[in-house]
């Protein structure tokens, strides 16, 4: 008999043990990625216990009294809409013998039901394609890749300089971040609780078995700025850099013009021959200046998305439909729209409402009855774009 239950802090290291066996008996699954996954949620399991409480939903074998699946949550705070409560899902899988009974699932849906009850709109995830659409989960956008053979072929900026960050430097981060073009609503607030829990990492407890920076945090001497007439205006966090490639894990610049010069910057202080950037977000200046000048690549990686209650959403994203449109959108003609978009599936909406769809392309699929001036306000209430990708993470 299978039980499903929310984790108290006396689960953290079985579900450290859980979370180890899981990752090391996926299909690609290795030793180094198991620990690596399993000690970088450790970190905050063990630090803090915020990211335990009704944070984690576990599936015990009461016969072995052991865990044998799990799903978690973070708190997605967002930055262009703090009136909605939204979650990221992290982290959810099944111990290799119990899989393909549901378990996954359930854990899911027992998640799903505590954060409707208690007011959140949606749930995000990043992950391959096999799972999530089996537990009620909808892609909205595929990962790309960017490269860029050097040296681009842009009229130089002189001005740009790049400076690696340290302790007394990285509060830039946060700064740059937040000014910063994200182009969504679901992008996420960061806050100087993530820029401690990200990068102060070395004052907390991680075993000695552990690597060096556990899952989610960045040590410091990764991390790059861009400066610009004396003025911070980009940073960058590395993957790796030598004379063939720099990769980037995330880039951002407060200045989208500068993202070219910035890239011939790289260049020339890594004597390198390419710059490339996972996670390249569909729409953003990096993208472009990719498309451009460079190359993009897809990858086995999309976003999905669970809409949990519709009303919550639209109320709390009111001021942008009424931005869209130019008018005070009324409490009874917004519980109509609720209603429209309920009349679709899922998969519809929330496509719908992430700007990966028209209203147009669905409105024949709708469940009820409705008039052209309401077919031709969602329409103008749900324009369809290309939008920076909402970056999931860690802490």
């Amino acid at each position: 008999m299978i039980e499903y239950r929310f984790a108290t802090e006396s689960d953290v290291e079985n579900i450290v043990e859980a979370i180890y066996d899981i990752w090391l008996n996926q299909e690609d699954g290795s030793v180094s990625d198991a620990i690596e996954v399993s000690e970088g949620f450790a970190y905050y399991y063990r630090n803090f216990p915020d990211y335990i409480d009704h944070k984690i939903v576990l599936a015990i074998d009461k016969g072995s009294d052991k865990i044998v699946g799990l799903a978690g949550y973070l708190e997605h705070p967002l930055a262009e809409l703090p009136g909605v409560k939204a979650a990221q899902l992290n982290p959810v899988g099944v111990r290799k013998e119990y899989r393909r009974q549901g378990i996954a699932g359930k854990c899911s849906e027992f998640l799903c039901k505590y954060l409707t009850d208690n007011g959140y709109s949606f749930l995000l995830v990043c992950g391959v394609p096999y799972l999530y659409p089996q537990i009620g989960f909808h892609s909205v956008f595929s990962f790309t890749k960017a490269e860029f053979s050097l040296p681009l072929n842009v009229e130089e900026s002189d001005g740009v300089v790049l400076k690696k960050a340290d302790m007394d430097t990285i509060g830039n981060i946060l700064t740059i971040y937040q000014n910063a073009n994200k182009g969504n609503l679901f992008a996420l607030k960061r806050s100087e609780v993530w820029l401690e829990r990200k990068f102060s990492f070395k004052k907390y407890k991680i075993k000695e078995f552990a690597p060096q920076v556990p899952l989610g945090a960045v040590d410091v001497d990764r991390v790059w700025f861009v400066v610009y007439d004396n003025s911070y205006i980009g940073y960058f966090m590395l993957n790796h850099a030598d004379s063939n490639e720099v990769n980037m894990e995330e880039f951002f610049v407060t200045d989208e013009s500068m993202v070219a010069n910035v890239i011939n910057e790289v260049q020339k202080q890594f004597a390198t021959k390419k710059v490339s950037l996972h996670h390249c977000a569909v729409g953003s200046s990096v993208y472009e200046t990719a498309d451009k000048y460079g190359q993009v690549f897809s990858f086995r990686s999309d976003l999905f998305m669970r809409i949990l209650d519709t009303r919550k959403l639209l109320f709390g994203m009111r001021h942008v439909l009424e931005k869209r449109i130019g008018k005070a959108i009324g409490d009874t003609d917004l519980n109509r729209i609720v209603e429209i978009l309920d009349g679709l599936s899922e998969a519809q909406k929330t496509g719908l409402l992430a700007g990966k769809c028209l209203f147009a392309d669905l409105k024949d699929e709708v469940a009820m009855d409705i008039s052209e001036a309401e077919a031709s306000m969602m329409e103008k209430l749900f324009p369809k774009h290309s939008p920076y990708l909402p970056e999931p993470d860690m802490n």
